[in-house]
């Protein structure tokens, strides 16, 4: 890391906090490297980093709709905001990303539906299950998370990569 990264592992560190702060000084050193790329123009005409095809789509109908929105997912707030404007997207109403999850005495990951529970907190909503849906590209984390939590499920697949879910 000090060489890599640029950083120093404070002094005062002890052998139990190590893994922690290390994991800490490469999320952040990552997110450097990371963020700066955002809109870099791509061979084909594109830029990085490429949304899943169909989500602006998905995303500015949602928005119309007046929906409440939160983001859960295992990125990281500052990308997911230079993302959604670098796109020209509405950020969402709430986020729950890796920043929070991570932070937890004992973290959460998709598809844990207890990140359900607290992307709802976080809107300060409390809806009955067939009023939540639940949109994701991944039907083994964003689906088991939606069934978990018994919300609809919307697959994002206009690829048709995940060969027996509809989209």
């Amino acid at each position: 890391l000090n060489q890599e990264a640029g950083f120093k592992m404070p002094e005062h560190i002890n052998k139990r906090n190590v893994v922690k702060v290390a994991t800490e000084m490469l999320v952040c050193h990552k997110l450097r490297l990371l963020s700066g790329q955002i809109g870099t123009p791509m061979p084909d005409g594109g830029y990085w980093p490429r949304p899943v095809n169909g989500f602006t789509r998905y995303w500015q109908d949602l928005v119309m709709t007046d929906a409440k929105t939160v983001i859960i997912s295992s990125g990281h707030r500052d990308f997911i905001e230079r993302f959604f404007d670098f796109y020209g997207l509405h950020l969402p109403d709430a986020m729950l990303t890796d920043e929070e999850t991570r932070q937890l005495k004992s973290p959460l990951y998709k598809p844990d539906e207890h990140l359900v529970r607290m992307a709802l907190d976080l809107l300060e909503v409390d809806t009955r299950p067939d009023r939540r849906t639940l949109y994701g590209d991944d039907p083994n984390k964003d689906g088991v998370l939606a069934d978990r939590s018994q919300c609809h499920f919307v697959l994002i697949d206009p690829a048709g990569r995940h060969v027996g879910h509809e989209s």
